[in-house]
């Protein structure tokens, strides 16, 4: 019922949370054991991935399974951790079991399902994409755990042992952008549709501002748009599919 914080990998010895018997409730209240990594861990994100690879490979590849899973806990000092991040950080959680230890605990009757569906807002809103990676043949719950990917834009997979490298190669390889803002202009003749929540349209409809947050290479942004019903009113609106509308969005956001 501990964690072991290695942070960037570059440290030679972890820090265990918590630190005495004392504390052993303090990974079921996310509250204090945020704090608690938090406070403990200044210096522990120091380094990109891109310089601790190696180090983090191996001491992902020396767990071996003891007792229960803190996957929970490990969610909520990870979270605690970005806050002495340099940069733009992902949360990549590597697990051989299902969560059955502290806060998030995924046994009957404990409503872990909820944790993850508050975690995912949380992580969310500080623009951190999240993914899960389950060892093959062990019984880890991914559904429960899936709104966090959802929201976060990130991915769950299953892999072996050995696959661990390759995929945080993937990660460090990708195109991410962050905190990105969208800005989409239509000529007078159109006017665009007030749709879904975070779009934000200037008086005349023509102007809409979004911000988008998290970018990949494979995202998508759609919008609405029709004729000005005001000043064109002799004109109606082609049939459009949405192949269509989503080539217009890119040459209108090119332009």
């Amino acid at each position: 019922n501990k964690m072991e914080i290695y942070g960037d990998g570059a440290q030679t010895a972890p820090i265990i949370v918590p630190s005495g018997e004392s504390e052993n409730s303090k990974l079921d209240d996310r509250v204090k054991l945020f704090q608690m990594v938090k406070s403990r861990c200044r210096n522990y994100m120091m380094s990109p991935i891109t310089k601790t690879k190696g180090q983090i490979i191996k001491i992902l590849q020396d767990v071996a399974p003891n007792y229960s899973t803190a996957l929970g806990p490990a969610l909520v000092g990870a979270q605690a951790l970005l806050k002495h991040a340099k940069g733009e950080s992902q949360v990549l959680v590597f697990t051989d079991g299902a969560a059955n230890c502290g806060c998030g605990n995924l046994d009957p009757g404990q409503h872990g399902e909820q944790f993850y569906k508050e975690m995912g807002v949380k992580l969310k809103k500080i623009e951190t994409i999240t993914s899960f990676y389950a060892i093959k043949g062990e019984s880890c719950r991914l559904e429960a755990i899936a709104p966090i990917t959802r929201v976060t834009g990130g991915v769950i997979r299953s892999c072996e042992i050995m696959e661990l490298e390759d995929q945080i190669a993937i990660v460090e390889k990708s195109n991410t952008a962050y905190n990105v803002k969208i800005k989409v202009l239509v000529p007078s003749p159109l006017q665009l549709m007030p749709s879904t929540e975070g779009k934000k349209l200037n008086k005349r409809n023509t102007v809409l501002t979004q911000k988008l947050g998290i970018v990949k290479e494979n995202s998508y942004f759609f919008f609405e748009y029709g004729y000005n019903p005001v000043s064109y009113t002799h004109l109606t609106l082609p049939t459009s599919d949405l192949v269509q509308i989503s080539l217009v969005a890119v040459s209108l956001q090119n332009k």
